[in-house]
């Protein structure tokens, strides 16, 4: 029982992780989107705040 938890746990991790890697990807996608209409200076603060999540969690809003 206890392996069933940890096997179970274990693909629940998985799969968040994947949603979160999907949704990562889909919003670079729309910042790709975004360049042709931005700055070359405002394209290169997207691409370094990229891996930093409160730099995209405050560009969604």
């Amino acid at each position: 029982m206890v392996l069933r938890m940890w096997d179970f746990l274990f693909i629940y991790f998985l799969k968040s992780v994947i949603v979160q890697k999907n949704r990562h990807i889909a919003f670079l996608k729309k910042i790709r989107f975004w360049t042709v209409y931005t700055e070359i200076k405002d394209v290169r603060i997207i691409i370094k705040d990229r891996g930093n999540e409160k730099g995209i969690k405050n560009m969604k809003k």
